[in-house]
C-alpha cells in the first residue's frame, strides 16, 4: 500500500502528531507536558520532513512541486518552517499549538492522496518541467 519512501513521511507525521499533543497539552496542563520535548518533536519532524523532500526530489529528478502529493508536502514543510521561525526567532509561543494540528491533519490527507507510485505521469515528463 505504501512505498518505502512514504514511511519517512509517515515518521514525520507521527512526530508532528506528538508535537501537536504536547503543544496543546502544554496549554492546558503545563506541568505534565514539557515545552522542550515539544520543541524536539517539532524540529525532528521538520528535519525528517526535509529529508523526505530531498529523497523525493532526487528520485524524481525534479523539484518536489510537480505532483499533488509532492506540492502539498512541500507547502506543508514551508508552513512548519515558518512556524519554527516565528516560534524561535520572534518568540511567538502561542502559534504552534494552533498550526501543528492543522499541519498534522493536512499531512494525513496528503498521504491518502498518493497512489502506489510516486513517479510523474508520462505527459508531465517533458523539458518545460525541468526548465522551471
Amino acid at each position: 500500500m505504501f512505498s518505502p519512501i512514504q514511511f519517512v513521511f509517515i515518521a514525520a507525521i507521527v512526530l508532528y502528531l506528538l508535537d501537536s499533543i504536547w503543544e496543546v497539552g502544554s496549554i492546558f496542563s503545563p506541568n505534565k507536558f514539557s515545552k522542550r520535548l515539544a520543541d524536539y518533536f517539532l524540529l525532528t519532524g521538520l528535519s525528517v520532513h526535509c529529508a523526505f523532500l530531498i529523497i523525493i526530489s532526487l528520485q524524481s529528478g525534479t523539484l518536489p512541486i510537480s505532483t499533488l502529493f509532492e506540492s502539498s508536502t512541500f507547502y506543508l514543510s514551508l508552513i512548519v518552517l515558518l512556524s519554527v521561525i516565528f516560534k524561535f526567532l520572534y518568540r511567538m509561543q502561542s502559534l504552534t499549538p494552533f498550526v501543528m494540528p492543522i499541519v498534522t491533519g493536512f499531512s494525513i490527507a496528503a498521504v491518502t492522496l498518493v497512489k502506489n507510485d510516486l513517479t510523474l505521469a508520462a505527459d508531465l515528463q517533458s523539458f518545460w518541467l525541468y526548465a522551471t
